[in-house]
């Protein structure tokens, strides 16, 4: 009548966990990605920033995806989620109050940071 759990020591809800959080923040940053070049032209950007904005996040993200890669085996995962989450959420509330384009570019750049 009721199937058993397959893995009874949790690790199907730690996995069912992980991937929900990796939706909410995917889905938070595919939603606020294409607004980002607006909201920087709002403010006064020029060309040459709006693309400087995109490469913050790549650049960012591709330096520092490896060593955290590596003091994440040492801290633990759950250690180096929890800072990428709050790292995220910071970012997400810094757009709302972002008055500059230098501004917006380190917000994007602590994006990069959070999701390597």
């Amino acid at each position: 009548m009721f199937r058993r759990d397959p893995h009874p020591d949790g690790k199907g809800t730690i996995i069912f966990s992980i991937c929900l959080f990796v939706f909410t923040f995917s889905l938070g940053s595919g939603i606020a990605s294409p607004i980002i070049p607006l909201y920087s032209s709002s403010l006064g950007a020029s060309y040459i920033q709006i693309g400087i904005i995109g490469t913050a996040y790549g650049l960012v993200y591709a330096i520092s995806a490896i060593p955290l890669g590596r003091l994440s085996d040492k801290l633990g995962r759950k250690v180096i989620m929890l800072l990428g989450a709050t790292l995220c959420t910071f970012a997400a509330v810094s757009y709302s109050i972002a008055t500059t384009v230098n501004q917006i570019m380190l917000i994007r750049a602590i994006e990069g940071l959070a999701w390597a």
